[in-house]
């Protein structure tokens, strides 16, 4: 059974699954970049080039998501989340009808 189908009926599911991907993204980002600006590339190449093979399904996967998705996960996943962003897009209520099928989407477009 796909996460996708697991989480469609349990926001809290969804979301906690989500942003464990969301945090491990950021991790892994941070640690290529400390590989790239250190020169250590060469050195840890497999351990680079698996981290830049999980950041590109990440970022594929969000590609495939609607606009309005690409919007809430790009701010609540893929970024460290800035209190109350949305407001700039929707209203709370909005955002919160949003932000669940935005995550089922997600976890659909990455097919796991």
């Amino acid at each position: 059974m796909k996460a996708y189908e697991i989480c469609k009926d349990d926001p809290a599911a969804a979301a906690a699954l989500v942003n464990a991907g969301g945090e491990t993204y950021r991790s892994v980002k941070t640690q290529t970049q400390i590989y790239e600006e250190m020169g250590t590339i060469d050195r840890n190449r497999q351990d680079y080039e698996d981290k830049m093979e999980f950041l590109k399904k990440m970022e594929k996967g969000l590609s495939y998501c609607s606009p309005d998705a690409q919007i809430i996960l790009r701010n609540e996943v893929f970024r460290k989340p800035e209190p109350k962003w949305y407001r700039r897009y929707y209203t709370t209520t909005t955002y919160y009808r949003h932000r669940h099928t935005a995550y089922l989407e997600f976890l659909r477009c990455l097919d796991i």
